[in-house]
Formats: structure tokens, sequence, C-alpha cells
């Protein structure tokens, strides 16, 4: 009896795939090109993208010296330093979650322990990047 069920499976299989099979390798196609995009696809997207990015982050990057600068000069607590580069950080959305946002970050901790003597843990700044 087993082997009678296991008979008619293997012959349904074979049937299924000889009259079937361009059926399945178009699902099968389809199903990769979305799992793996063109290589072109891939290069014109990321290439389109990361020079306005790589603009922005500069633009984010001298905005942030400015503030870092009138914190300086008006002795901001750490409070109003953090909200004011949210305010900055959040004119630049695309650089959220960017490659960008690393070097951002190490470039306020830097600049502004040496200009404002303050530090900020690893935390505080995603606070600067979520708030």
């Amino acid at each position: 009896m087993v082997l009678i069920v296991w008979l008619l499976i293997a012959w349904y299989c074979f049937v299924g795939m000889v009259y079937y099979a361009k059926d399945i390798k178009k699902i099968l196609r389809f199903k990769a090109s979305q799992i793996y995009p063109k290589q072109n696809d891939i290069i014109e997207t990321t290439t389109g993208n990361t020079a306005d990015v790589f603009a922005q982050s500069k633009n984010l990057r001298d905005d942030i010296a400015m503030v870092l600068q009138k914190a300086t000069q008006h002795k901001f607590p750490k409070e109003e330093l953090v909200m004011a580069l949210q305010l900055s950080v959040r004119a630049y959305p695309d650089l959220h979650q960017s490659a960008f946002q690393v070097a951002i970050n190490h470039y306020i901790s830097q600049e502004s322990e040496k200009q404002c003597s303050t530090s900020f843990s690893d935390e505080e700044l995603r606070g600067i990047w979520i708030g």
C-alpha cells in the first residue's frame, strides 16, 4: 500500500515536471530576479544617490560646525546643544541610517569635545538622530 502511494506521488511529479516545466522555470526566474536584482540596477541607484548624499553630508558638517561655534560662544548647556544638533540633523533625513551617519557622529563627538568640552555617548549620539 505504501509503495503504491509513493509510486503515485513520483508519477504525478514526473507528469507535472514534463507538462509544466516552462511555467516552473518562469516562476523560479521571477523569484531569482526579485532576490538578486541585476548588478547594473544596483550600480545606477547607488551612484546616483551617493553624490547627492555626500554633498548633504558636507553641508550637515558645515551646519554642525556653526552650531558648535555658537554653542561655544554662548556657552550652551549640553541639553541645548543636543537640541540644536537635532534641528540640524533633522534637515537632512537622507543621511539618517546611511553610511555617513557614523562619520557625522564621529565628527560631532570629536568637535564637541574639542570646542565645547562636551562629550557624547553612543546612545546620546543616536538620540540626536532620533529626536
